[in-house]
């Protein structure tokens, strides 16, 4: 579970260098990984739903603003994303594995952006083995 517990927390800290993302929270079972954030910057919310739909993961989207005056409700920050990752076999693999993956597309977005360096990069693909295998060559599919 140690190793769950620091892979949402790496997730959390990748999140939060999105513009405008804030982590509200986060809940590790063992059979559910979930991230809560809000999202105040727009251009954030493409990246994200590209990198859940990649990894496979559910977003769910939800208000804060019940009870509160009509113009405040127009608010993002009152938005609510929950990304979130279970295992129907009540073992966490296969749901860690797809934050994994999450991860990987937020690496690979947060470097286009230039908000990751290479070498976090480098560290963060080769814990989640999110590195593309050798390219074959013509030449080595000759025996």
């Amino acid at each position: 579970m140690d190793d769950i517990n620091r892979l949402v927390s790496e997730l959390c800290a990748l999140i939060e260098r999105m513009p405008g993302v804030t982590v509200q929270s986060s809940h590790v079972t063992s059979a559910l990984l979930a991230i809560t954030l809000s999202v105040t910057t727009i251009k954030s919310v493409g990246p994200l739903a590209y990198a859940s739909s990649g990894a496979n993961i559910r977003i769910n989207l939800w208000t804060t603003a019940q009870g509160i005056p009509r113009e405040d409700q127009e608010n993002a920050a009152h938005l609510r994303f929950e990304i979130i990752a279970k295992d129907s076999d009540g073992e966490i693999t296969k749901a860690s594995e797809r934050f994994e993956w999450f991860g990987v597309y937020l690496v690979r977005y947060l470097h286009d952006v230039g908000r990751l360096s290479d070498d976090e990069v480098r560290r963060l693909l080769t814990l989640w083995k999110g590195l593309p295998k050798r390219m074959v060559k013509p030449g080595d599919l000759r025996q």
